[in-house]
């Protein structure tokens, strides 16, 4: 049985999506729905232990069936100090304040990452 989150997910018409490419970790957003979408987003880096190492704030305005880039933070992946304990997460908000998407980026394989001290 799938869980109630990833196909929460797979459903959903807004999509974001994290990914690193080179130094780079940048946003994607998808909008999949019939109408226009406008709200705002946040970026944590974080290391284990909910320590933030660095925030972004930002808005979107997507078209019906559009995607775009709405993030890069170039040159970031330089300034991680230990990959198997940091990892960027992105929270979507609408324009009323509701999460509407989210994920999470590691920067090693799954396991890799290292959730003890």
């Amino acid at each position: 049985m799938m869980s109630y989150y990833i196909m929460k997910r797979l459903f959903n018409p807004i999509a974001v999506h994290l990914y690193r490419d080179i130094n780079d970790v940048r946003a994607v957003i998808s909008n999949h729905s019939p109408v226009c979408k406008t709200g705002s987003y946040t970026i944590w880096h974080y290391q284990y232990g909910n320590k933030v190492l660095g925030l972004w704030h930002g808005n979107y305005d997507m078209k019906e069936g559009k995607n775009c880039i709405i993030a890069e933070l170039s040159d970031i992946y330089a300034k991680v100090q230990d990959r198997t304990k940091e990892a960027f997460f992105i929270q979507v908000l609408s324009d009323c304040g509701d999460v509407i998407a989210d994920d999470y980026q590691l920067l090693c394989p799954y396991s890799e990452y290292e959730t003890v001290p």
